[in-house]
């Protein structure tokens, strides 16, 4: 089993880059690149939003299909991504991250 946590991926220079922690209450109104609606990752996202007591519905702007893509989106400046992913693995390294794990959680990836 492989845990992933649930991360912001930002633009290095978005505002919100500069903040060591944010949550999902920070991203009400910016564009989000997300999973699309039938992702378990989409689903904890809204179900997060939800518990949370957000009550405007999330702008998402692109929705993609892999971390990968979602990470692209955010390097050409669509979006704020919101991916499972490690911290500190290849395909963040030309983003910052901030861990949203506590409000949404993680996802174990099992490989068989």
């Amino acid at each position: 089993m492989y845990p992933l946590e649930y991360l912001v991926a930002l633009p290095p220079r978005h505002r919100l880059a500069r903040r060591t922690l944010i949550g999902l209450i920070d991203l009400v109104g910016q564009p989000l690149i997300v999973g699309s609606p039938d992702t378990i990752a989409r689903r904890q996202i809204e179900q997060a939003s939800f518990r949370l007591g957000i009550s405007r519905p999330l702008n998402v702007a692109v929705e993609t299909d892999n971390v990968a893509v979602t990470i692209a989106c955010v390097r050409a400046g669509l979006g704020v991504g919101i991916i499972a992913s490690r911290p500190h693995g290849h395909l963040t390294s030309a983003v910052k991250t901030r861990s949203v794990a506590d409000e949404i959680g993680q996802v174990n990836v099992v490989a068989a």
